[in-house]
């Protein structure tokens, strides 16, 4: 099983840490309570059809990214009820090609977007 995901939280424009990892390796970090901004980006490749990419929970509010039969699934959800936005029907993602992820927050808004990144090492 080979899942490899490049990690960048964002909070306010500013880059907290990053991580790589491959397979059922795992991070644990604490972070900030998020307020009306917030950023994710990260950088995946995989064969997997099905996979939790991200998990931040708290006690009432999450953010979850994952792939489903190859399709981009966020559910979000900051005390206003779960929103859920899915990659297009009929692109794939796991298609062993680097794809770069964006979420971005603005109070209630919420964007995800998806490249097809170049180049990745």
């Amino acid at each position: 099983m080979e899942l490899l995901l490049v990690l960048s939280l964002f909070s306010f424009g500013l880059a907290y840490d990053k991580a790589s990892f491959y397979g059922a390796s795992y991070i644990s970090y604490p972070l900030q309570e998020a307020k009306g901004i917030t950023d994710i980006s990260f950088k995946f490749r995989t064969h997997l059809s099905d996979a939790l990419l991200l998990l931040a929970a708290g006690k009432t509010d999450y953010c979850m990214i994952r792939l489903e039969s190859g399709r981009l699934k966020l559910h979000i959800n900051l005390g206003a009820g779960e929103s859920e936005l899915s990659s297009p029907k009929g692109i794939y993602l796991n298609d062993t090609q680097w794809h770069h992820v964006s979420i971005i927050r603005r109070e209630a808004n919420l964007t995800m977007k998806m490249e097809q990144a170049i180049n990745y090492q």
